[in-house]
């Protein structure tokens, strides 16, 4: 008798468990991890994104926010998890692109270790002097580099940043000497264009647009992205200065490495649905977020490139990796 409930019990076991195996994706609540800390620019995009996703997908989508490390304990968490879809990471450009030049203790590798699911959205970022600067071009502001070479600075949000990278980019390909100064945060970076601190700000342009809009800073051109917010007509970097790409500066979905192909599909299905609201579509251009949704393939093609970009700029400036 024991031996037929044991059996019973066994057969009963394995058809539940056949029974979840063969469910349609998703039958259970999936896990957002994200580098981004609670309160921040992108933390509130997601949590924006996130109810609409839940009803495109029929199950709750939660966030789950794991800053530090730039980026890294995030991606680690995602790398761990199971291929099955229940856990996917929503992360910028920072671990996984910036961060094997920067870091000797960052192992992710975003080719190896995961799958791309989708870009959400790529931002505008501007470039601004101080209302008191004698430049008011692109070209006068390098032919004023070269005559005061060294002593030209600059301010970004941080060391390792696309916006420091897009400095560094600039003195490549033009010649000129540039200070970096990093900041904690971009803020404070257009702050110190404002009152001189330093000459020259680069920055998201969610940050940026305000001190433009009451003339604190005088908008010069933009790295990336589109105008908005009746933001002054001004070129792209790149029409000025020959051979320059932007570095990247993007959040995205990645799912950990082996993910099927079918749970990648449903997800990338979801994201896209939730990216259409137009809640969504009208907000993320109030903030200078160009919403993308581009194909898995797309956006590894997209990662090979920039990873090309970055690695390109780290080697002509030694950029030395730190060991934390």
């Amino acid at each position: 008798m024991r031996v037929l409930l044991a059996a019973t019990s066994f057969i009963a076991a394995c058809l539940i468990a056949a029974s979840a195996f063969g469910q349609e994706f998703p039958y259970k609540p999936i896990r957002m991890v994200t580098e981004l800390a609670a309160g921040t620019g992108g933390n509130i995009f997601l949590r924006r994104l996130l109810p609409d996703m839940s009803a495109a997908l029929g199950q709750p989508v939660g966030l789950d926010n794991r800053p530090g490390a730039g980026g890294v304990v995030a991606a680690e968490a995602v790398m761990r998890a199971a291929p099955d879809g229940y856990t996917v990471l929503a992360a910028s450009q920072n671990a996984l692109v910036m961060g094997r030049f920067l870091s000797k203790t960052n192992k992710v590798d975003v080719f190896r270790d995961f799958v791309p699911i989708t870009q959400l959205w790529k931002a505008t970022t501007l470039l601004v002097v101080g209302p008191s600067s004698p430049v008011k071009s692109i070209p006068e502001l390098l032919e004023y580099a070269k005559a005061e070479t060294g002593k030209v600075s600059y301010g970004t949000s941080g060391f390792g940043t696309s916006h420091h990278f897009t400095g560094e980019a600039i003195q490549q390909l033009t010649g000129v000497r540039l200070v970096h100064v990093p900041y904690k945060g971009g803020v404070g970076s257009m702050q110190a264009a404002m009152t001189g601190e330093v000459d020259v700000a680069i920055g998201f342009g969610a940050t940026a647009l305000p001190f433009v809009r009451t003339g604190k800073v005088r908008l010069l051109a933009t790295v990336q992205g589109k105008p908005f917010g009746g933001m002054p007509d001004v070129p792209a970097l790149a029409d000025v200065i020959s051979g320059f790409e932007p570095p990247p500066s993007w959040l995205g979905v990645f799912g950990p490495a082996g993910l099927p192909t079918r749970v990648v599909a449903r997800l990338r299905s979801g994201i896209i649905e939730s990216l259409q609201a137009p809640g969504t579509r009208a907000r993320s251009s109030e903030e200078g977020l160009e919403l993308v949704g581009n194909s898995p393939s797309e956006f590894r093609a997209q990662l090979r490139k920039q990873t090309e970009l970055i690695g390109r700029i780290a080697k002509a400036i030694q950029i030395q990796r730190t060991s934390h």
